[in-house]
């Protein structure tokens, strides 16, 4: 799944001209989001922006992690002389719940649900 956002990487930096915190991208300062709590500034807005400035590296890792595991099912199919697909796979309902949730947020983040 291909996302069209600014890639990472990100960080949250204190703002103090607009919003209590700012996400930025790291190389080219470009102002991605601005979190703040009620009033200027909350005890967990700091939190919430290096949440949201570890998304892009969170959504590569899932990426990477699920195909690690299509590529450990497939292998361990073609050992025991199957050759299923990824889809018959998950057809077949042979995929463990960590694989659904991790494509349910890769599908969440780039607007593919």
């Amino acid at each position: 799944m291909e996302a069209n956002h600014t890639p990472g990487p990100w960080e949250a930096i204190p703002w103090e001209c607009r919003a209590a915190t700012t996400i930025v991208h790291k190389q080219s300062g470009r102002v991605i989001a601005e979190c703040s709590g009620l009033g200027r500034m909350s005890d967990d807005c700091l939190d919430d922006a290096r949440l949201i400035a570890a998304a892009p590296d969170m959504l590569r890792a899932l990426e990477k992690s699920l195909q690690a595991m299509y590529e450990r099912d497939l292998a361990n199919d073609l050992d025991e002389g199957n050759r299923r697909s990824p889809e018959k796979i998950e057809d077949d309902g042979d995929w463990s719940e960590e694989v659904y949730a991790i494509r349910a947020a890769i599908a969440k983040a780039t607007n593919a649900a």
